[in-house]
């Protein structure tokens, strides 16, 4: 979770953001 970049790739796994 360095980078917005990374927050997207973990969305997929972790959906943080939905």
């Amino acid at each position: 979770m360095d980078t917005e970049s990374e927050s997207i790739s973990q969305d997929k796994t972790i959906p943080i953001k939905n």
